[in-house]
């Protein structure tokens, strides 16, 4: 009890949040919609949030990175961290989950659905294969520069549409999904 205590003290201290089990580290406007980004103590998680008055909010890389290293400065002499919640994942359109399962033989399009094992796991397993991992570079490269590294990502709530993609057939593809992103502290 007494280290949870001393951990929501000196987070206070860090953000200026009078919280107990949230802080929000960072607050930047992004066209169309504001990020903020939170340390969960209890979970040793960061947390994009994003409020926009619109339906449509668009995180680019530049900003997701530029948040995050902001967010990493602020917590540094705070508890080791062990996951960022990306939130929903079309908010950041560079990340293809769709071209992605539309290259992969395991995915079939005109089912909607991975062709064995469960959506959540497949989207996952998506996220941390070539290209998406690429796309995440600009993440992965804030993370490192504060002694972390990205060890997989887990998601849910997958949301799957009827779409065409430029030289593939028309079929269902996963467009979007809740998204956390496990990162280790680098010893």
């Amino acid at each position: 009890m007494m280290r949870i205590f001393a951990a929501a003290a000196l987070l206070c201290l860090m953000s200026g949040a009078a919280l107990a089990d949230q802080a929000v580290l960072t607050g930047t406007l992004v066209p169309e919609c504001e990020l903020t980004i939170e340390f969960d103590l209890v979970a040793s998680m960061l947390h994009y949030r994003t409020g926009s008055a619109g339906e449509r909010c668009t995180i680019s890389p530049e900003a997701a990175a530029s948040g995050l290293r902001s967010a990493l400065q602020r917590s540094a002499n705070g508890p080791v961290l062990q996951s960022i919640f990306l939130g929903r994942l079309e908010r950041f359109n560079w990340i293809d989950i769709a071209r992605s399962a539309a290259q992969d033989k395991n995915w079939d399009g005109r089912a909607g659905r991975p062709r064995s094992g469960n959506m959540n796991t497949y989207v996952a397993r998506l996220l941390m294969e070539k290209p998406i991992i690429g796309a995440l570079s600009p993440l992965a490269h804030e993370l490192a520069a504060y002694g972390y590294r990205l060890v997989s990502a887990s998601v849910e709530k997958v949301i799957v549409e009827d779409m065409w993609l430029a030289g593939f057939p028309s079929g269902r593809y996963p467009v979007d999904a809740l998204v956390h992103l496990h990162i280790k502290k680098i010893p």
